[in-house]
């Protein structure tokens, strides 16, 4: 069976805010096989994170040109908030998103901050956390497998240091390559992360938003390269079909 973008899941528990039993639904944002991971925007009544600045669509039930939202009441939609749920973990299907997809996919890209570049840079991106490699917390990096990730959030939200939307990274010889994944040979800003590490590996699937005062330890100093952040935005294009 195929789980489509745009279907509208209640998750289990322990993906709900603060692993509370409130049944929130959220969004699917990628199209996968039944065995396969996706990627869920998350959804919530409360319009906290669209007041400092997160992208967010919002979709009401009653004035919707989709018949079955999967909502109850008018809801935002947090394309700045991602929730990856493995296979078997996606719950109960409550509606699905068709022709509000499209404002959800801008939402995405600009959630993701396609093509503004980097903190290092000169643009819109310039001075904000975006691009930065940042270490986990120890209960971050148990629960993700990866020690590192790459912060892609929009610039003006990221300076919020609310959720980061992150791709995960660490030591080649950690893993096993999936597809989609990106293999890095020695690049100068290696030296900043890890003085000893010649390879990495980027998880483009495992994309997903961190509470940055509670998951993030610290930046490591280090910046993405402008040639492999333009080779991860492509990744995330197709996995998104933006």
């Amino acid at each position: 069976m195929r789980h489509y973008a745009g279907q509208v899941w209640f998750l289990p528990p322990e993906f709900e805010e603060g692993g509370d039993n409130k049944r929130r639904p959220h969004l699917l944002l990628t199209t996968r096989e039944d065995d396969e991971s996706g990627v869920f925007s998350y959804a919530s009544t409360k319009s906290t994170e669209a007041r400092l600045g997160a992208s967010v669509v919002t979709v009401d039930p009653a004035a919707s040109p989709d018949a079955n939202t999967g909502f109850e009441k008018s809801t935002f939609i947090y394309p700045s908030r991602l929730v990856p749920v493995l296979p078997g973990d996606f719950g109960q299907l409550a509606g699905r998103l068709v022709h509000e997809m499209p404002r959800v996919r801008a939402g995405l890209r600009t959630a993701l901050g396609l093509g503004s570049g980097t903190t290092a840079g000169f643009g819109a991106a310039a001075f904000s956390w975006r691009g930065r490699i940042v270490r986990f917390r120890p209960h971050i990096e148990e629960s993700l497998g990866y020690a590192y990730g790459i912060v892609l959030t929009e610039a003006n939200y990221s300076r919020k240091r609310r959720y980061q939307t992150i791709v995960p990274m660490d030591r080649l010889e950690c893993f096993e390559p999936e597809d989609g994944d990106i293999i890095l040979a020695t690049l100068p800003w290696f030296s900043r992360v890890d003085p000893t590490m010649t390879a990495a590996l980027i998880g483009i699937g495992d994309v997903q938003s961190i509470f940055h005062p509670k998951d993030i330890a610290r930046w490591t100093g280090a910046v993405i390269d402008n040639g492999t952040l333009g080779e991860i935005e492509a990744r995330l294009k197709e996995l998104f079909e933006l």
